[in-house]
């Protein structure tokens, strides 16, 4: 009948005259999306195998999810490495009070595993609580117990350690949040020497926020207010010397990055996105190239011959005239016979 058929990894998308409807959507894998083509009525995806379809997916889980990977692989490097030099440090102003950018999943388990983002060690961190009214600092210890045994520091136990700190107060919010305040308008407070890690994976005192490529940004606390822009390492107000370590730290090497800098790290993530980039390009040319190749050969073998064309032409040529004459000799004879 002249019909076709038209078959996708087994599901049928034209039979009989009947056309098949597909659809756009999304496909979740974790806190990932990837957009996919899929049968309206099943609502199941499309079984690709080749084509140009399978192309663009093929670019899109390797090519593109690969690049992506690594520039957020390089962001959370750069929130974590920036941010553990930011909560060392004090600026001009000190706060009045603070909430944590990242929760706790389990506010009272031991800190190394309660979800937060970036690794908490055994150690301890000091605030310090200045009044404004008669210009005295009072300095306190906080202790971050993480030994692996039954008495390791949870969320809750740090709130309560910075509970005991005169003019302060600390709570979990119901979000697993730390948040700390000052007991009264004319106290500031500051944080420095944590050697714990639990300043930046809990997001006190930092100065990034987010864990990706896309969630990355600037801690609304300083964004809103930058006298908090920790520059100083020697208290509230008092210098700079903070700020300078910020600037240092793109060419200091990192050890989560293989003992190279951040800066280094950028540069390579660049070199490698642009051979990859090359790589795919050379392939691309090299098979259309091959494609002209085949082409070129099919229409050698399958296409026009001007001097086969010429001779076929001639060929019925001749033959028309030999039809002519035939015919020609045959009106002569009958001629011929009539008269007769």
């Amino acid at each position: 009948s002249g019909a076709v058929t038209v078959f996708v990894g087994g599901d049928y998308l034209v039979a009989d005259g009947i056309q098949r409807p597909v659809t756009y959507a999304l496909r979740t894998e974790g806190d990932k999306t990837a957009p996919e083509i899929r049968l309206a009525d099943t609502d199941s995806p499309l079984q690709v195998s080749g084509g140009r379809l399978q192309g663009l997916y093929a670019a899109r889980d390797s090519g593109v999810a690969k690049v992506s990977d690594d520039l957020d692989q390089f962001a959370r490097n750069l929130i974590e490495q920036f941010n553990r030099i930011h909560t060392q440090g004090q600026g001009v102003d000190g706060f009045r009070e603070i909430t944590a950018s990242f929760a706790s999943d389990d506010r009272t388990a031991p800190l190394d595993l309660s979800g937060l983002p970036i690794e908490i060690k055994n150690g301890d961190f000091k605030i310090s609580v200045h009044d404004k009214a008669t210009g005295t600092t009072k300095t306190s210890t906080i202790r971050v117990q993480l030994t692996g045994g039954t008495s390791d520091s949870s969320l809750v136990d740090i709130a309560q350690a910075i509970n005991d700190v005169s003019g302060v107060s600390a709570s979990v919010t119901a979000e697993g949040k730390l948040r700390i305040s000052s007991d009264s308008d004319s106290l500031r407070f500051s944080f420095q020497d944590d050697n714990s890690g639990i300043l930046a994976a809990t997001g006190i005192n930092t100065f990034f926020v987010g864990d990706s490529a896309s969630t990355i940004g600037i801690n609304p606390v300083v964004a809103s207010n930058p006298r908090l822009f920790a520059a100083s390492s020697t208290g509230v107000g008092s210098g700079t010397d903070n700020a300078l370590k910020l600037a240092q730290a793109f060419d200091e090497p990192v050890e989560g990055l293989g003992g190279q800098s951040i800066k280094q790290s950028y540069e390579n993530l660049v070199v490698r996105m642009t051979q990859d980039v090359n790589v795919q390009a050379g392939v691309s040319d090299g098979l259309k190239n091959f494609y002209n190749t085949i082409q070129a050969q099919n229409l050698a073998t399958s296409g026009v011959n001007l001097d086969e064309e010429a001779v076929k032409m001639l060929f019925y040529q001749r033959a028309f005239q030999a039809s002519s004459r035939l015919i020609q000799t045959s009106s002569e004879m009958l001629d011929t016979l009539v008269n007769l």
